[in-house]
C-alpha cells in the first residue's frame, strides 16, 4: 500500500520549464491568495486545472496545469494571449507572479551538406 501512494504521489511530480518540443499554461497556487477563489475564476474561463507539484529548492509549490501541449508557433502565440489575460485577471498586482507559460521548441534537426 505505502508504495502505491509513493507511486501515486511521484506522479504529481512536474519539473519547472518546458521539455522539448513542450508548451506548458499554468498557475503558481502557492503564489495566490484565495486558492479556491482562482481555482473556481479557472473553471469557469473553461479550463480543467490539473493540480500537480513543484519541488524548488525554496520549498515546495502547488502547480495548476492548465494546457499542455505539444510546441508550435501558433499555439505559441494563443497561449501568450491567455498568460497575457490571465495575469491581469487572476494576479492583477503582480503579474508575473504566479501565472506561468513555459515553452521549448523543438530541436532543429542540424543536416551536414
Amino acid at each position: 500500500m505505502t508504495s502505491t501512494i509513493l507511486k501515486q504521489v511521484q506522479s504529481l511530480i512536474i519539473r519547472p520549464g518546458a521539455r522539448p518540443n513542450q508548451i506548458l499554461l499554468g498557475l503558481d497556487l502557492t503564489e495566490v491568495e484565495n486558492v479556491s477563489q482562482v481555482l473556481n475564476a479557472l473553471v469557469k474561463r473553461g479550463y480543467e486545472p490539473e493540480i500537480r507539484y513543484l519541488q524548488l529548492a525554496i520549498g515546495l509549490h502547488v502547480f495548476a496545469v492548465l494546457r499542455e501541449a505539444t510546441y508550435s508557433d501558433e499555439l505559441y502565440e494563443q497561449l501568450l494571449d491567455e498568460w497575457e489575460i490571465l495575469c491581469e485577471a487572476i494576479t492583477p498586482d503582480d503579474l508575473n507572479k504566479a501565472v506561468r507559460l513555459w515553452s521549448c521548441r523543438p530541436a532543429m534537426a542540424i543536416v551536414a551538406a
